[in-house]
């Protein structure tokens, strides 16, 4: 069983991901930007400024992920990327040679407002500036994939999309949790 669990910033992707592997005995594998800076032992934001110049950085952290979902025969991937790590221009960008076959892809989409609301209060910052910081990401992150792997990241056609905007992570993972079940 391989599921994938994407979202934009603010959406709980991590902790949804990490609630649906607990809940179906999975693997969780969240293996991001911050990672690589602790294993390269650099600060992640050099790593984070030099990855806004050179796709190498976001290729490392996207080969591992692809690699690790396909080796592992139950697991849980929850990145901005996960729901497209099979894709072929992914894979092909990747030069990974087997594909992650996911089971479940699924989306988690609230508005800007809510996921900046949510964001704000985790890091004790104003609504109006993790509004600005928030866009401003969506949009150089949305770029970012269409440059590196002509990805659409705004179309959701065959997600499992999850609106997260009223409802709690643990009640977005039982929405996952049942419909991987029905799949079975």
């Amino acid at each position: 069983m391989k599921i994938a669990i994407s979202g934009l910033s603010g959406c709980g992707n991590t902790t949804v991901s990490k609630l649906v592997a607990k809940k179906l005995r999975c693997r969780f594998l969240n293996y991001t930007l911050r990672n690589l800076a602790a294993g390269l032992k650099k600060p992640f934001p050099a790593v984070q400024k030099q990855a806004e110049k050179s796709p190498v950085f976001d290729y490392a952290v996207d080969k591992k992920q692809a690699i690790l979902a396909a080796s592992s025969p139950r697991i849980v991937v929850g990145s901005r990327l996960a729901c497209w790590l099979d894709s072929p221009k992914v894979l092909g960008k990747l030069r990974v040679e087997k594909a992650p076959s996911f089971n479940l892809k699924a989306w988690l989409d609230a508005p800007l407002r809510v996921r900046a609301g949510r964001i704000a209060k985790r890091e004790g910052k104003s609504l109006s500036l993790v509004l600005r910081e928030t866009r401003a990401r969506d949009a150089a992150n949305a770029a970012r994939y269409k440059r590196l792997y002509e990805i659409d990241v705004s179309n959701h056609s065959g997600l499992f999309v999850v609106d997260v905007s009223k409802i709690s992570a643990e009640q977005a993972a039982d929405r996952i949790v049942e419909k991987v079940i029905r799949l079975k």
